[in-house]
């Protein structure tokens, strides 16, 4: 077990992150794992482009009962019901949030945002 797949306790979690995972190194072999304090950063050359956390416990209105937020940042303005929260921190920066709280969760349109995402901040 790695040291990613530790990080989360719970079996659901780390079933999810493990599908997660196992989805980006197949477009993305070069993608690694790393922990931080909070989360786990999917990161190629030392350089994060995305990350993985559990949120609280505190539910919020919409969201599922358990899930895994993923978040990434992007140069351009996404719109759809899967973004559970965008920020746009300064002009022409958008960080982006998306629950994933089943293995269907992560299909082409969430591989597709993340490897954009390696794309702008891998360069």
């Amino acid at each position: 077990m790695s040291a990613a797949e530790d990080f989360f306790a719970d079996p659901t979690d780390r079933d999810l992150f493990n599908c997660l995972y196992t989805a980006v190194r197949q477009v993305c072999p070069d993608t690694m794992a790393g922990i931080q304090s909070t989360m786990v950063v999917l990161k190629v050359n030392d350089r994060p482009y995305a990350y993985v956390w559990r949120p609280g416990p505190m539910r919020i209105p919409g969201r599922p009962a358990h899930y895994l937020a993923v978040s990434f940042g992007l140069n351009r303005q996404l719109e759809g019901p899967r973004l559970t929260e965008v920020t746009q921190s300064y002009s022409g920066r958008w960080m982006y949030h998306v629950a994933v709280s089943k293995p269907a969760d992560i299909d082409q349109e969430l591989i597709g945002w993340l490897m954009a995402a390696r794309d702008w901040k891998v360069r």
